[in-house]
């Protein structure tokens, strides 16, 4: 066996079935499909980071499958989808890849979990303190705002409501954060350090 798989068995106390890699492969094969389609109609980025709505799917997959197949589906998808649009290899293993694959991965196994709606909340509340204060030594007022009023419109919903679905919400939530402060972190990074300015 694989040292790859060999590790997931360990780390996840489970072998995966020929549905779990079937599952894998689809998702990887979707999300780089729709990754190109849409790309290929709606070309916008921002700053080197494209349009991105196909995140639905390995989110899917992961809540679906668990976090594994998201995660590792999410990570191989958006290799292959980078390469085929012409981006950077690099760029995408050290951002693409550790993104998706942390992202989805949160994704999966917070969903399927029972979740404390205070302790998640004042855990988030932290994080958003931390981001903001990062983004107004090194960015400016509106990202600070932006970052504060996602915990207040997260607060005011999850507090107000009630939902069977709230576990996937914060793993949403947990996960696409996760996903944005790599790409957020790396970027710039990638950026000075191998795009040469002329």
């Amino acid at each position: 066996m694989p040292l790859g798989f060999s590790l997931i068995n360990l780390t996840c106390d489970k072998t995966l079935k020929t549905v779990d890699i079937a599952a894998f492969a689809l998702n990887a094969a979707l999300y780089v499909a729709l990754g190109v389609l849409i790309s290929s109609v709606f070309p916008i980025s921002f700053e080197g980071v494209r349009f991105w709505p196909q995140v639905i799917i390995p989110a899917v997959f992961a809540v679906v499958f668990g976090p594994w197949v998201g995660g590792f589906g999410a990570a191989v998808g958006i290799f292959i989808s980078d390469v085929s649009l012409g981006g950077s290899p690099l760029l995408s293993l050290m951002a693409g890849i550790t993104s998706n694959f942390l992202g989805f991965w949160l994704i999966g196994y917070v969903a399927n979990k029972t979740i404390n709606l205070k302790s998640s909340t004042v855990i988030y509340g932290m994080v958003t303190v931390i981001c903001a204060i990062v983004a107004y030594v090194y960015t400016n007022l509106l990202a600070v705002g932006v970052i504060i009023g996602c915990f207040l419109f997260y607060s005011a919903i999850v507090m107000w409501r009630k939902s069977k679905w709230l576990s996937y919400e914060i793993g949403s939530v947990v996960g696409l954060l996760v996903g944005s402060i790599i790409i957020g972190l790396v970027v710039p990074v990638y950026t000075r350090c191998f795009l040469r300015q002329t």
